[in-house]
């Protein structure tokens, strides 16, 4: 997910920076870099909304009172998300830019009503789930996009719902 950003100068990909490690701010400078604090690890009610940061980890969903209360379909694909070794590493937003048709949380992503947030140096643009996937691995994100946030609605009392993974495990 971090490696599609390509550096401005000369169109080769930055060198490993550790551009998962939540709350950390980056000036962009001479090797391209921008401020990209709104990636840290949130997890926000608003409006009737929830608001997530795309490096919010799959732990953090499955332990977030939010999440369970009003997001019961995300939260029960979260529990069947691989190992707790992996699920603490693994963020939200690598999960969704993947774009793996077997990702696990991507069902309960399009059951609510998921939005995407992309940013690039000069702008913010919000896209739906259906408008964000065009086909098995692929986006509308652009090289220059970064996923910075995503919103789901939150569920009413009276909704429910149904989960089942299907698929043998190696």
């Amino acid at each position: 997910f971090w490696c599609r950003y390509l550096h401005k100068s000369n169109n080769r990909p930055f060198p490993k920076y550790n551009l998962s490690r939540p709350g950390v701010r980056y000036e962009r400078g001479r090797n391209g870099l921008w401020r990209w604090s709104r990636f840290r690890f949130y997890i926000r009610e608003s409006n009737g909304s929830i608001r997530i940061g795309a490096l919010t980890s799959q732990q953090a969903l499955l332990e977030s009172p939010i999440i369970q209360k009003y997001a019961k379909p995300l939260y029960t694909s979260t529990t069947v998300f691989a190992s707790p070794q992996i699920r603490n590493r693994a963020s939200l937003g690598g999960n969704i830019v993947n774009a793996s048709p077997a990702a696990d949380t991507l069902p309960a992503l399009s059951v609510l009503n998921a939005k995407f947030k992309l940013t690039c140096e000069h702008d913010e643009r919000e896209v739906t789930f259906d408008q964000f996937f065009i086909g098995p691995g692929k986006t509308i994100m652009r090289d220059d996009q970064l996923l910075t946030e995503v919103i789901i609605e939150k569920m009413k009392p009276d909704e429910n719902f149904g989960y089942i993974k299907l698929g043998q495990r190696g």
